[in-house]
């Protein structure tokens, strides 16, 4: 707290003086930029008088005088400018030449074709590089192949840490985990990505259409299949609202960059359709269901557990009513798992998923 304080005022001392001294130049600049007018203007009206100078010859001077003053006046503002751009520059640089902490492992050991998409956690703990306490400890469960897990806890429990593990997104500090029995670690990146649909807790669209976004997941896709994962994302709606008459395809339509001209909920839906357009063997959700009304979420999950098929489906969400009709739920607490189990056997053995659940499913029998 003191090294932070003492950097802040650090900065803050820094900060001010160069504001004082970029004050003080623009008026100094000014009477400079003036007084040295004035000055050819008084020896010029001289030699002007006397017929050893035109009047045209001293209006040239004066122009001369006036841009080799800016320009000594733009050379002195490159030099402030210079160490902001060489610092900013050795910052990029930084960035640029820094090396990959995951990385493919030297003898990667193949997924099993097919894939059987259970996930394993075996002993797993986690602490972030550089951090001296753990986010995760002693993770340990199994998700078998098709099955729906959902995952709740308390604010900075590490449900979403938890599941940036399985696209190794960090590399656990203890333990293992395997996916159809193969440690992730022995596996190459692009196959383990491969396997695996994951959708953030932030929706990110890109500048394009609403086809090359979804296609982000796979560029052959047919259009077919996109409108199959738009229905199934409860996102049909979207692409009937954009279309226009000129009998160009909905999927057409125009996506702003960040998805500017679409509403949360509309994000969150594509971003969904997205993942499904994939159709990997596992499907990761990351409370991306925030921005749906409960009813919307309802037919989106109804939809979904019919299209998945035989996919290994994670679900980590805040809502009790996202997750209670799953074939288990995971509850976390402070980095350590505190229930397991269905949702009504954690309400009558979990006594933290029955205080968020007894604090939400009133509200949700409200709006339905």
């Amino acid at each position: 707290k003191r090294r932070f304080d003492q950097a802040n005022r650090d900065l803050t001392g820094t900060f001010l003086f160069v504001n004082r001294v970029a004050v003080m130049m623009m008026p100094a600049t000014t009477l400079l930029m003036n007084g040295l007018t004035v000055l050819i203007l008084w020896v010029g009206a001289h030699q002007v008088a006397q017929a050893t100078m035109r009047i045209g010859d001293m209006m040239a001077f004066i122009q001369y005088a006036m841009q080799v003053f800016f320009s000594f006046t733009m050379l002195s503002v490159l030099f402030i400018l210079l160490p902001r751009v060489d610092i900013a520059a050795h910052r990029v640089a930084d960035v640029l030449e820094t090396e990959a902490s995951i990385r493919d492992p030297e003898e990667p050991v193949p997924l099993p074709e097919p894939l059987t998409p259970t996930i394993e956690f075996r002993d797993v703990s986690f602490r972030y590089p550089g951090a001296e306490e753990y986010v995760l400890r002693d993770i340990t469960f199994t998700v078998r192949a098709g099955e729906t897990v959902g995952i709740i806890g308390t604010t900075g429990s590490g449900k979403s840490t938890l599941i940036n593990l399985i696209p190794r997104f960090y590399d656990v500090t203890e333990g293992e985990i395997r996916i159809s029995g193969v440690d992730i670690r022995q596996v190459r990146l692009k196959d383990l990505r491969d396997c695996i649909g994951y959708v953030p807790q932030q929706s990110n669209l890109f500048s394009g259409t609403i086809a090359s976004n979804l296609r982000f997941a796979d560029e052959d896709a047919p259009e077919e299949r996109l409108m199959k994962a738009l229905e199934v994302a409860q996102g049909h709606d979207i692409i009937l609202s954009r279309a226009g008459d000129d009998g160009r395809s909905p999927l057409e339509a125009e996506v702003a960059q960040h998805g500017a001209n679409f509403s949360g909920g509309q994000k969150q839906r594509l971003t969904i359709a997205r993942a499904l357009v994939k159709q990997p063997s596992i499907y990761i959700f990351d409370d991306c269901f925030s921005s749906l009304d409960y009813r919307t979420d309802r037919q989106l999950r109804r939809a979904l557990r019919e299209y998945v098929g035989g996919s290994t489906v994670i679900i980590v969400s805040q809502r009790v009513a996202t997750i209670k009709d799953a074939d288990w739920i995971l509850v976390l607490d402070e980095g350590c798992i505190v229930g397991q189990g269905t949702h009504e056997e954690l309400m009558a053995t979990c006594d933290i998923y029955r205080e968020i659940a007894l604090s939400q499913l009133k509200v949700v029998v409200a709006q339905d």
